[in-house]
């Protein structure tokens, strides 16, 4: 089995703590090389592994999700927002994320995302051409506006799933 590199950043320890959790339970293919209290953190963290995916929150403190994405190269990765407020899913849309979870993270949800992600990172490393794509409005993003409020089941919270082709 291939494994990739995930960090996750989030400025709440039991956060990251049950998200790395939770994907080595459900996600084998996954190694969490690193978590991240804050932007800055997470930017060591990038500049120390080689990493496929980040597990990224929004609302954090001086520098949050979207100011972190805006720092960085984020074409060379696969972002999974992971947060507690559902309103910033079209921002996360236009900023390329790959899946939006709400918090707590449904294992089920995780799996899925990162079924996603790992897909995503294959395609645009077989094909160079797809990152100028990855850039920009894609016809996979245009399925969101059909699915975009999904109930979930287990505790009636509206949940927002970004679905690909």
């Amino acid at each position: 089995m291939k494994r990739y590199n995930a960090i996750i950043i989030d400025d709440e320890r039991n956060v990251r703590e049950a998200l790395n959790l939770s994907v080595k339970q459900s996600c084998p293919e996954i190694i969490i090389c690193g978590m991240a209290a804050s932007a800055e953190e997470g930017r060591q963290l990038l500049r120390l592994h080689e990493v496929s995916i980040i597990f990224l929150d929004i609302s954090m403190p001086r520098e949050d999700g979207f100011d972190f994405l805006n720092s960085i190269e984020k074409e060379k990765y696969c972002i999974v927002f992971t947060t507690a407020y559902q309103e910033f899913a079209l921002q996360a849309i236009k900023a390329n994320a790959v899946d939006y979870l709400l918090k707590p993270v449904n294992p089920l949800e995780l799996k899925e995302a990162v079924k996603k992600a790992v897909a995503w990172y294959e395609m645009r490393q077989s094909k160079p051409d797809v990152q100028k794509t990855y850039s920009e409005p894609s016809k996979i993003w245009m399925n969101l506006a059909i699915r975009q409020q999904n109930h979930e089941k287990n505790n009636g919270r509206r949940t927002i799933r970004i679905q690909g082709t």
